[in-house]
């Protein structure tokens, strides 16, 4: 989505003025920084020389995917116009719910292997012996075979605060 820098502040490059221009950085117009596009090689000098550095991520449209992009400018608009809008104790309601689900991948290490399972897991030569577990199929796939994937929640409440969650997103009520 953008362009990755290293940073130093001034206080920094003052220190070292040649070495860091040797390495290219470059005073950021505006900012109180000095920026080096990053790459390993940069990285690698950086710490060497034990020069305090922090990566910097500055976005920038001409570098971004237009799909991906565009699923951010999805987001940027579903959060200000809608999200803002919600009643704050729904939106505590909602965000503690996620939060519930989401630590069952923490607690649990057997879902957490089965719907999240190590990068290895999806390498077919890597996993060849199934070493790494074998990957669940895809929804849609398991959705086309007639298969049945269900997941048991440990918690009741979860369940009917995620029916009725879903059910107001396909269903939205108007009053």
């Amino acid at each position: 989505m953008g362009r990755h820098f290293a940073a130093v502040t001034p206080e920094v490059f003052g220190k070292r003025p040649v070495e860091l221009a040797s390495l290219g950085f470059k005073h950021d117009p505006g900012k109180e920084r000095y920026l080096a596009e990053a790459s390993k090689e940069l990285w690698d000098e950086v710490h060497a020389g034990g020069i305090p550095a922090e990566p910097i991520t500055i976005l920038d449209a001409k570098f971004a995917d237009p799909d991906r992009l565009e699923q951010l400018y999805a987001v940027q608009r579903w959060f200000r116009e809608d999200w803002k809008r919600i009643e704050t104790k729904l939106r505590t309601s909602i965000v503690e719910g996620i939060s519930v689900f989401l630590s069952l991948f923490d607690d649990n290490p057997k879902v957490k292997r089965v719907f999240c399972p190590k990068r290895e897991c999806y390498d077919t030569k890597l996993n060849a012996d199934g070493q790494y577990g074998k990957p669940l199929p895809s929804f849609s796939w398991l959705l086309e075979h007639g298969a049945v994937c269900s997941l048991n929640f440990p918690v009741g409440s979860l369940c009917v605060r995620f029916s009725c969650l879903f059910w107001e997103c396909r269903f939205p009520l108007s009053f």
